[in-house]
This record gives C-alpha cells, structure tokens and sequence, in this order.
C-alpha cells in the first residue's frame, strides 16, 4: 500500500514539475552548473557515546562523499561531539568506519562544532547564519547560502514519540521549530532548493501534515511516523553497530553508480531505489515530504557527482572481493533474532506491560504513575538502575531513539517510595521479564 501511495505521489510530481524543471534546465544552459558555486551542506550527528558510534561514522561517511564528488570543504559544516574515534572502547584509535573493512571516514574530517557546541541552539544558528552567536564556538562558521544555492541538510540522530529530536545535552528540537526555520530560510532567499535526508526514530512525524508544499524543500526520512529507525552492520567488529541503516543504503547506493549515472539520476528515482532497498529489509520504510517539483532535480545538484578517470566504489568493491575481503553490497545486511523485543515490542507497550507486573491492575495507582515526579524520585539510585536497564534491554543499541518525559515519569514514579512498599516485584526484575 504505501509503494502505491509512493508511485502516485511520483507520477504527481512528474505531472506538476514539467514546466518547472523546464526553467531550471533553461538556467542550466546559459550557467554551466557547478557544485564548487551553488551547493552547500550541513551535516549533524546528533548524539553522544560509544553506543551511538554509528550517527557519527554517518556524517564522516557522507562528508567523504561530498568531497570527493567536489563539494569544497569551506561549503560543509560538520556537527560530531567527536567522542568516538578515540573512545577507550575504540580497538583502533583514531579509527571510526561506516562498514566492515571500510575506510577510515573519521580521518580529515574537520568537525566544525563538537562536544557541548553539538546542540539545538548552535545548529539553529548556525542554519540561520546567526554568526554574533557562534563567534567565539567551535569554527564560527554558519551556513552560507543564498537564493542560487542547493542546500543538503543531513541529520542523525535520536527521535522521539514527541515529533521532536534530542541532542546530547537533551535539548528537544521539536517539528514545528524545524519547518518555522525552513520558512524563515525560504523567506530570507537563502536557497533555491532544499534536500533533506533525516535518520531518527519517529522521523515522518516531524514532516508529515506539517511541511509546507510550496517552499521548494524535500525531506527524505528514515521511516515513517510510527517507526523507528535501526542500525546496519551491528556486533561485527566492535559491539556499536557502525553505521545507519538509512543512512548508509542513501550514500552507497549513490556512491556505487558510475559518474554519468550520478549526474542524470533524479531525486525521485534515488529515493526510488532507496526505498526499495530499504524496505526490504521489513524494519523501516523511507518516506517523502514536501515540495515534490524539487524531486525532479539530478540529485547531483546536492550531492556532487565523482570525476570520469576515479574508480567508482562499487569497482572497488569488485578488486577487494578479488583480494579476499569482505564485500559490502546492499544484501549484507545484518539481521537480529525476530523474537527479540528490539525488533517487534514498541517501547510504549514495554513501559504498560512493566507497570502491569510492577503494580498490577490497579487503575488509580495507574493514574498516579503517569503523573509528574518528583526531583527526588529522579536521583534517586532505583531510578538510575531503571533508566539504564531499560534502555539496554527494551530500547537497544541499535534504535535511533529515546525515552519520552513521560516514559521517564513513568519509570521515575515505579522508583517512588511508596510505590516500592505495593510493589509486587522490582521494577529492575520487570524489566528483565518483559525485555
């Protein structure tokens, strides 16, 4: 059902672009066009930890790819905590890779703002070019764009139930601060067309019924609004899975056409094959939103598009098969146990069932469950062990997601000390149970 709803939404686009892309081929002709003058990129990895390895081998991995195809490194801003590559945990410091037997994506990557700089408040200024409020954090540098620039924003992260995304000092930001900020670019000419391609659990959430059709921006998510998002290659050389499953499929699928595929493919007919791919893994389903005449643009205009004379990536796959290593195409997609909660319990249905044998059927002590805590309640040691319980065992390391206020609520008030003294077992031995 959703391909069909995906095909006519296509044949739609097709339909309302002619005229359109028939004026952006006119300015083509009298412009040559040339990604060193027109494209810009964010790229932002929205998390911290070892555990979160992946989010930020993606923004390594795709500010490979805009180089080498030549998107000029002063047109990409970059967005890493940089706490991987040399994590204790790390066996290779200095080392962050996207897939097996992969190249090193962390090495001259220069990250523009990391560590607490990897916030909601820095991203939106610098999206905004708010410079007076970045001048003395990280690079400094802000999205410089203008009414004849392509815009890639690549985002990587932790999603919500709450259409928002988190940062690393949790820091929410929420759907409607994404588009109100998309519209005051749009109204500002501070580009001519936008791609997005965002990876977060929950990601059709922040686009769908709210992304306006007529600002000439296209959103590319992960999945659709009541999905989360996975990782790709998990347990294989370290325990962090290395990169997103998204995410990676949306870059090497690019990376393994030849150049003059790279240059003619449209937006539509990657996100085509995007899909596909994908969704035939029956964990996530890529979604579209917004403005559809955009779709109709070689997705070069955003991503660049590699020389004739360098080796392609799916011919480097073909001479490391020859040497004996280990080939990386799309079907080698590592797949977990389909018994294992991460992959079929949704977290909301973890926390009823925990609550269900921490305390039973009582609908009042229910109601008060779901109330605010307290402050005490929060630091408590119980609740710690809780928090870190479930989200090992119910949330897993490889879901691009985060606990909910309420969910934490939830986990905080089974900690409560006169909740304890009801208790038909430990809230940790619940979790066990369930998880």
């Amino acid at each position: 059902m959703l391909m069909n709803i995906w095909i006519i939404f296509a044949l739609y686009g097709g339909a309302v672009v002619s005229s359109d892309h028939q004026e952006s081929n006119e300015e083509d002709n009298r412009q040559s066009y040339n990604p060193e003058y027109h494209t810009w990129a964010v790229l932002v990895a929205g998390s911290k930890g070892w555990i979160r390895y992946r989010h930020q081998s993606n923004v390594g991995h795709a500010y490979k790819l805009l180089t080498s195809n030549g998107i000029p490194r002063h047109r990409i801003i970059t967005f890493m905590y940089d706490d991987i590559a040399y994590n204790p945990e790390n066996p290779d410091p200095g080392v962050i890779k996207n897939e097996p037997n992969g190249t090193n994506v962390y090495e001259d990557v220069p990250i523009d703002y990391s560590g607490e700089n990897v916030s909601k408040d820095v991203f939106l200024d610098v999206l905004l070019a708010r410079r007076a409020n970045v001048k003395s954090i990280g690079s400094g540098r802000v999205l410089g764009s203008d009414k004849s620039s392509n815009v890639l924003l690549f985002f990587t992260g932790l999603g919500t139930h709450d259409r928002s995304v988190v940062f690393p000092n949790d820091d929410e930001l929420f759907s409607q601060e994404i588009i109100k900020n998309f519209k005051t670019l749009y109204d500002l000419n501070r580009y001519k067309n936008l791609l997005v391609f965002w990876e977060s659990s929950h990601s059709g959430t922040l686009f769908e019924d709210i992304l306006p059709h007529n600002i000439r921006a296209l959103v590319a998510t992960a999945g659709g609004p009541d999905e989360d998002t996975w990782g790709e290659f998990c347990d294989i050389d370290i325990k962090p899975c290395l990169a997103g499953l998204f995410s990676y499929h949306w870059m090497s699928l690019y990376e393994q056409m030849e150049t003059k595929q790279q240059k003619s493919i449209s937006i539509f007919d990657h996100f085509d094959s995007l899909r596909n791919t994908v969704s035939h893994t029956k964990k996530e389903h890529p979604q579209l939103y917004g403005h559809w005449k955009v779709g109709n643009l070689p997705i070069s205009y955003f991503l660049g598009s590699r020389k004739p004379n360098v080796t392609s990536r799916a011919e480097k796959k073909r001479l490391n098969m020859k040497f004996g290593h280990q080939s990386n195409d799309i079907d080698s997609v590592v797949h977990r146990p389909l018994d294992q909660l991460t992959e079929t319990l949704d977290v909301q249905s973890a926390l009823t069932r925990i609550v269900d044998l921490v305390i039973g059927g009582d609908s009042s002590i229910k109601k008060y469950i779901k109330k605010d805590s307290t402050t005490d309640a929060f630091n408590s040691k119980c609740f710690k062990d809780l928090i870190s319980s479930f989200n090992d065992k119910c949330i897993g390391k490889n879901k691009d997601i985060m606990l909910h206020k309420e969910g934490k609520n939830i986990l905080a008030n089974l900690c409560d000390t006169s909740i304890l003294l009801i208790k038909r077992m430990e809230p940790t031995q619940a979790v066990e149970i369930i998880c």
